[in-house]
């Protein structure tokens, strides 16, 4: 959000300078300057979610599945990253997970739920407008605690896949049909799933199973077969017991990887995938105290996915970046509401940056992590003239009242007064297609090699400020050097 170029000359007739203080430490950005946090009262004790456009109205809405009420909450996105009220409908017995699937094939995402309480699954198909028909139920093996929707049979339809804290029935497939979801197949035995997720490890079309077993510490994968169902299980390996798990790339290589968050090591044990099915041995990263959900997304536009964890123990998200490389940074503590449950990763403001969702279970709301405009950004633009190469650094955040630093770094040893030119808006930017602007709309005399403090401006928050540094050759002729320009978004 830019503001308007005549309500900034208004806003800054003087920008408060304080060249001759030290600069301050360099500030890594953490989770609380990369979000802002909103929460929506939603049914009691909330545990999964899911998104997508449930009214057709292009924004992404919300379902939560609400333990303790026995119901799946519904809040319709306004399309800025903001939601409604949530509406209440009714499902089986303490539901713990629910997904968005078009289940009758009519162009709507309809919703399902696993029940744990009453062993069954409900459906509810969509009416339009974000109202839905009462909940089918089917009923399935016990406790069932989370479920994926997919094309598991390749006949065009979407099933549901539910995974069981149950030896007996571990894992169920729901079959869908014109008439409806027939008797549910029973995948295996002989352990309990905690979590259940789909993706094509082996890249031959057909969509594979991939289940936390909980009860063996270790990822049961299942290979889509020719003819439709699946193939025997293969095991891999974990730190210990999965409680959650998500699909990403996190090496880049094209090939699906599997991140499982593992609940008694307090790890994300990350499997990378080898593009035929086969997945190598886990690599353990500390996560947060007991880990109980893991999503997988970009969260802050560097092409590379990430992963999030809901913890269980110590209250709070735990945010992992990925380098795309494989490998994931030091986890960051986001504190959202109390003891969260389900995560998502994924875009609910319609601006291309995925935001972060969370259902916290003993508030009885969901978090929604708006991802806010990265502070700084490059836009290139440098000359490099008669006085050699130019840079322009800046150390601290563009925020309303925060001293920010820049320095005009160059060759030349002797502090030369350059000059540090500002533009208010992106019609007037200081550069234009690598060109000086004659008449930007601040210059500022500063010295090369030396950092230069400026108070940041009482502007709203996400307008933007342009910066870029000149400096002319000591015969103060010829072609002047510039460095790139720096965008400057102010901070929440």
């Amino acid at each position: 959000m830019n503001t308007p170029r005549r309500a900034l000359l208004r806003l800054l007739p003087a920008l408060a300078f304080v060249g001759s203080l030290l600069p301050a430490v360099a500030q890594g950005q953490d989770p609380s300057e990369m979000f802002g946090q909103t929460a929506y009262p939603v049914g009691a004790n909330p545990q999964g979610l899911a998104r997508g456009d449930l009214d057709g109205d292009g924004a992404v809405d919300l379902a939560v599945a609400d333990r303790f009420t026995s119901t799946v909450s519904v809040l319709l996105g306004q399309g800025d990253g903001s939601f409604g009220a949530s509406t209440q409908h009714p499902t089986g017995i303490q539901p713990m997970a629910v997904v968005m699937a078009d289940l009758d094939g009519d162009g709507l995402l309809d919703l399902a739920s696993a029940d744990s309480g009453s062993s069954s699954v409900s459906v509810l198909i969509n009416l339009g407008g974000g109202s839905f028909a009462a909940p089918q139920s089917y009923g399935v093996g016990q406790l069932p605690v989370d479920l994926v929707a997919g094309d598991l049979d390749g006949d065009g339809l979407v099933d549901l896949a539910v995974a069981h804290d149950s030896v007996s029935t571990p894992i169920s497939i729901l079959h869908n049909s014109a008439g409806g979801f027939g008797a549910p197949e029973v995948l295996d035995s002989g352990f309990c799933a905690s979590a259940v997720e789909v993706g094509d490890l082996d890249a031959d079309g057909r969509l594979d199973l991939l289940v936390a077993d909980c009860s063996q510490l270790q990822l049961r994968a299942y290979a889509g077969a020719a003819g439709g169902g699946m193939d025997q299980g293969v095991a891999f390996p974990l730190s210990s017991d999965p409680s959650g798990l998500a699909v990403l790339d996190a090496n880049g290589d094209g090939n699906l990887d599997v991140a499982a968050s593992c609940l008694s090591s307090n790890e994300v044990c990350l499997l990378l995938g080898g593009g035929d099915g086969s997945l190598g041995a886990a690599q353990a990263f500390p996560a947060g105290f007991m880990p109980l959900q893991i999503a997988a997304g970009d969260v802050n536009g560097d092409g590379a996915d990430d992963l999030v964890t809901s913890n269980f123990g110590s209250g709070d998200v735990t945010l992992m970046l990925g380098d795309g490389q494989g490998h994931l940074g030091q986890p960051l503590s986001m504190q959202a509401g109390l003891f969260p449950a389900g995560v998502l990763i994924g875009d609910t403001s319609g601006d291309g940056i995925a935001d972060v969702t969370v259902a916290n279970a003993f508030s009885n709301d969901v978090s929604v992590f708006t991802a806010v405009t990265p502070p700084w950004t490059e836009l290139g633009g440098a000359v490099e003239g008669r006085a050699g190469p130019l840079a322009l650094e800046v150390e601290g955040l563009p925020r309303a009242g925060e001293i920010v630093y820049f320095t005009a770094r160059t060759a030349r040893t002797k502090k030369k007064p350059a000059q540090l030119v500002i533009g208010y808006d992106e019609l007037n930017m200081p550069f234009k297609g690598g060109l000086l602007v004659p008449s930007p709309d601040r210059v500022l005399k500063i010295k090369t090699n030396k950092p230069f403090g400026m108070a940041w401006p009482q502007l709203p928050v996400g307008s933007s400020l342009y910066f870029q540094a000149w400096l002319r050759p000591s015969a103060k002729i010829g072609i002047p050097s510039a460095s790139g320009a720096l965008r400057g978004v102010t901070q929440p």
